[in-house]
Parts: C-alpha cells; structure tokens; sequence
C-alpha cells in the first residue's frame, strides 16, 4: 500500500480529490481524526479518501468544502454569536451546543424541524443534500420528535453552551 507521499494527484480524479484533500487538511493544521470530527465523519474514512481507497461522497465533500471555506470572516462570526446570545434572552428560545467531538450523533444526516401549530398536529421538517421533505404522518413526526430529543439529549446543557459560545475569540 502506498504512503500519501506517494500518492500521484494525476493518477485520476480520484487521487486528485485525495491529494488536494490532505494538503488543504495539513494546510489548516488538522489530523484525520479533526477533519473527522469537523464534518461528522471518521478519521479512517478521512484518511481512505486522501489515500484514493475510497470514493468521497457528495455529502463528505460538502463538508470538507464547508470547513475550508471561511464565511464572513471573524467579525462575522462574532456578530453571529453575539445574536444567538441575544436571542436567549427570549423565554421561548433554548439554545443548546452539539459538540463536535459527538459525532455519533442522531444528528448528522441533516436539519431537522419540529414544528407545533398551536392549531394542528405537530409536523416535522428534514433537510438533507439538495433535499427537503415535510414529514406529516403521525408516526412519522413521533419518529422525528424521538430523534429531536436524542440530539437534544446528546447537547451541552443550556449554561454549558452559553459559557462555550462566549469563549469563542475570533482574535482583533
């Protein structure tokens, strides 16, 4: 098996895909088990894909497009967190972290919304990869609601969160 200094990025799309990978992770100062972490996939997986032994999927390649790509900058972050602080001034918002160093979580497959009209049943709302799907079937939605409170369950306590968001520094 070849090492990943060994890997040639002309080989095929493929081990381009790897190759850029790995370097961008070095670049950011990452291991495997971080980029992992980062985009809710293993470091194993992680380091298949940049060895060429494993085609990434659309969804991991989002991630990791995600995580390279800085939005907005960090006065941008600040700000962003400063409103979510905000926002728990509200007696109807709870704002709870999932940590990323959880990332076995019921979570991972993508937003979930639950939504209770005080005039109806409660529905439910799923996104994923270019994919939206309103749930309204009442099994359905109790299945959604039990997989809402696991991720809840599996989140930093309400002051935990608060506290860890406000330790964040963007620097200057």
């Amino acid at each position: 098996m070849a090492s990943a200094r060994e890997l040639d990025p002309g080989a095929s799309t493929l081990a381009f895909f790897g190759a850029e990978l790995r370097r961008h992770r070095i670049a950011a100062g990452l291991s495997q088990d971080d980029l992992g972490r980062a985009i809710n996939f293993s470091g194993a997986l992680v380091g298949r894909v940049e060895m060429a032994e494993r085609m990434p999927s659309q969804d991991f390649a989002d991630r990791c497009d995600e995580v390279r790509r800085p939005v907005g900058g960090p006065e941008t972050m600040r700000e962003q967190l400063k409103r979510l602080i905000e926002a728990t001034n509200s007696t109807n918002v709870v704002l709870q972290v999932l940590p990323l160093t959880d990332t076995e979580h019921h979570g991972a497959d993508g937003a979930l919304t639950i939504l209770e009209p005080t005039d109806g049943p409660p529905v439910a709302y799923a996104e994923g990869w270019r994919s939206g799907r309103m749930i309204e079937s009442a099994a359905e939605v109790a299945d959604a609601i039990m997989v809402f409170d696991l991720i809840r369950a599996a989140a930093l306590p309400r002051g935990a969160s608060l506290d860890l968001i406000r330790s964040v520094d963007f620097g200057p």
